[in-house]
């Protein structure tokens, strides 16, 4: 399965002890299946 991450590199193994807690939906690393979804497209 392809996920995708609003990032412009390649996370092969995202470390969550570098996520910040003060975010909008708090500490997390967060993906999507959609890229329309990532884009902002519907």
């Amino acid at each position: 399965m392809k996920v995708y991450h609003g990032n412009l590199y390649v996370v092969k193994k995202p470390d969550l002890k570098l996520l910040k807690s003060k975010t909008d939906f708090g500490k997390g690393f967060y993906t999507t299946t959609s890229y329309d979804l990532l884009n902002g497209q519907k």
